[in-house]
């Protein structure tokens, strides 16, 4: 009797029984297309609500901050015609100026995404401007760079934290900007502070 090597006898063996299994195995798989087509709209589902969430948190950065550059660019409208020290006029115009562009780059990053902000004064930014409207004289002064300096300092607080959060680099891009312009704003309500006190 010849002897068959191990390694020839080990390939035959494995081939019958590859062959074996396949035969009695010959039913065919069926895939519900129903069932696909479900979880394929769930994910569907899913990428299209965390994509909304991320718009709707966008859209109330971009509310806050209209109703914000809003009041502010009012405030200093009213500080450079009732303010007593020309100090405080010249900052306030620097203010409006300042809140006046950022305005308006908002109004054109919220168009690009189809996003609606305010575009006059809310509630909240009317009672700001009629709060200070009935200060008077050096009265007024104060309470406007208090004011100013207050609001400023909170919204690089809130808008940096944003821009941490948000998930749209353009977003992120544009918040990080608009903290840098705020804290020139409020560098500059800073050094009026410290000339006024010496």
């Amino acid at each position: 009797m010849k002897k068959v090597p191990f390694r020839k006898s080990l390939l035959a063996t494995a081939l019958f029984a590859s062959i074996a299994f396949t035969s009695c195995k010959n039913e065919t798989a069926t895939v519900d297309s129903k069932e696909v087509a479900e979880e394929q709209n769930e994910t569907a589902v899913e990428n299209a609500k965390v994509v909304l969430n991320e718009a709707e948190d966008n859209s109330k950065v971009f509310i806050d901050l209209a109703e914000f550059e809003l009041a502010q660019k009012e405030l200093a409208v009213l500080a450079q015609k009732r303010a007593v020290s020309p100090d405080v006029k010249n900052l306030a115009k620097k203010i409006a100026e300042g809140h006046t562009a950022s305005l308006k780059e908002l109004s054109e990053a919220t168009k690009e995404r189809g996003i609606s902000v305010p575009t006059t004064l809310t509630a909240d930014g009317m009672s700001q401007v009629e709060a200070l409207d009935k200060k008077k004289g050096q009265e007024f002064d104060v309470e406007y760079i208090d004011k100013a300096i207050t609001s400023h300092r909170d919204a690089i607080q809130k808008y940096q934290g944003e821009a941490s959060k948000v998930k749209d680099p353009e977003v992120k891009a544009w918040l990080d900007k608009k903290v840098v312009d705020l804290q020139g704003h409020f560098d500059m309500i800073n050094n009026l502070i410290s000339k006024s006190r010496k």
